[in-house]
């Protein structure tokens, strides 16, 4: 890890064989800018590259693919980003897609008690999608036309009051939910209409899955 990564992480960092406590990581990321170890127009390629996979390494292992115990990240991630110049011919979001989809279907499960995947996707989706879930808009400052999408909602407001911040009245607003209350891509969903020859039950498994 060291050769890759410019850190050696002590015993209490590592778990097992493989895994990483993302605390750890955190702490030292946080270390390096409080230290004024900052990466500029001098600083060596070499030790760009090892910043560079830090940082993704938290991004990915302890963000995207989190697992479920919330706490540790696998190294294996690192190989995955040994060649930083071919990351960007992989396929990380339908990879980010496939895994979120296998974790929510592994939380719906009877003796499941968690649920783990890149849960802030679905957040941002549940926002976009189902009106009654919604934050309130952002206002946009002067001058500002491109934000990342998820940053055009506020959270202020009242939590106590607000369906996004309480399960139960979550579980009641998704209990509830009519056809006009949901944001669907309806020419794509009109297609498999057609394609399934409007089967209801497939279009049904179809919205909701």
């Amino acid at each position: 890890m060291y050769e890759l990564t410019g850190w050696l992480p002590g015993e209490v960092a590592i778990k097992g064989s493989s895994l990483l406590v993302i605390t750890q990581l955190s702490n030292h990321l946080e270390t390096l800018i409080a230290a004024n170890n900052i990466i500029d127009e001098h600083t060596d390629e070499a030790e760009v590259q090892k910043r560079v996979r830090l940082y993704l390494l938290w991004l990915i292992g302890g963000t995207i693919f989190l697992d479920n115990t919330g706490s540790l990240l696998s190294l294996h991630f690192l190989l995955d980003i040994i060649d930083l110049d071919a990351i960007g011919g992989k396929a990380w979001g339908a990879a980010a897609l496939s895994y979120l989809y296998n974790c929510l279907c592994r939380a719906s499960m009877a003796n499941s008690h968690d649920v783990c995947g890149f849960i802030a996707l679905l957040q941002v989706w549940a926002w976009e999608r189902i009106i009654p879930m919604q934050p309130l808009l952002r206002p946009l400052r002067v001058n500002e036309r491109d934000i990342v999408f998820a940053q055009k909602w506020t959270r202020r407001g009242v939590r106590e009051s607000e369906a996004r911040a309480v399960l139960v009245v979550c579980r009641d607003v998704l209990d509830n939910l009519t056809d006009d209350q949901v944001f669907f891509l309806l020419n794509f969903f009109d297609k498999k209409c057609e394609k399934y020859n409007n089967n209801r039950v497939f279009i049904d498994l179809f919205i909701f899955c």
